[in-house]
């Protein structure tokens, strides 16, 4: 089922970031390849639609 949030910080140079969850939460760490765009670099503040996984009893992540 995807989720949808917007993205509260995003560093070019990892590529990763975090994406506050539409729905409430706490932000999920994300890296560029897992969002459902295939666009440019995410900004502060873009939507996009996501999917979550736990790996190894961590926190979720998007």
């Amino acid at each position: 089922m995807s989720h949808f949030g917007n993205i509260k910080t995003y560093d070019t140079g990892k590529g990763s970031g975090t994406i506050s969850p539409e729905k409430g939460g706490e932000p999920l760490a994300f890296v560029k390849a897992d969002l459902h765009k295939d666009a440019a670099a995410p900004e502060q503040g873009q939507r996009f639609g996501y999917e979550t996984r736990q790996v190894d009893g961590k926190k979720p992540e998007a």
